[in-house]
């Protein structure tokens, strides 16, 4: 299902996980990753990805949530699958005690944009994103490692 999302956002090449790290991740003794599956006659269709987080600990004194990846397969949109997979995490994040949920959207996806407005999240405009790749990473400790 990863692999058929990263093909879907046009970013299969990018992909570096592992089955073996992903195992890793969600099943560890103490685990920050986690997935929600979504089954059609016991086919997998879709998926919600997210993990625990802390930033912003002085304006947000409990943890968050980031949902990493909301993927339905295209031939199952519009039967509520996403919204399912969204609300279960809606639930974790309610249970845990989390203080918001966030997740990214492309400019380049405007069913998702249309379909998170409908549930009732906002747009940050005020915000921009950056990342800093490992080349920004190794600059930043002047190539020490």
């Amino acid at each position: 299902m990863i692999l058929e999302l990263a093909q879907y956002e046009g970013i299969y090449d990018r992909i570096k996980i592992t089955e073996s790290q992903l195992a890793n991740l969600l099943f560890c003794d103490k685990p920050n990753h986690f997935v929600a599956i979504a089954l059609v006659d016991e086919r997998l269709v879709g998926l919600a990805m997210y993990n625990l987080t802390y930033h912003n600990i002085c304006v947000n004194v409990t943890h968050g949530l980031y949902v990493e990846n909301l993927y339905v397969s295209p031939m199952f949109h519009h039967l509520g699958i996403g919204t399912a997979l969204l609300r279960h995490v809606a639930f974790v994040a309610k249970n845990s005690n989390a203080s918001r949920l966030e997740w990214w959207v492309s400019k380049d996806n405007p069913d998702a944009q249309r379909f998170y407005e409908k549930i009732g999240a906002e747009v940050l405009d005020n915000w921009n994103i950056y990342k800093g790749s490992k080349a920004c990473i190794d600059q930043l400790v002047g190539d020490v490692i």
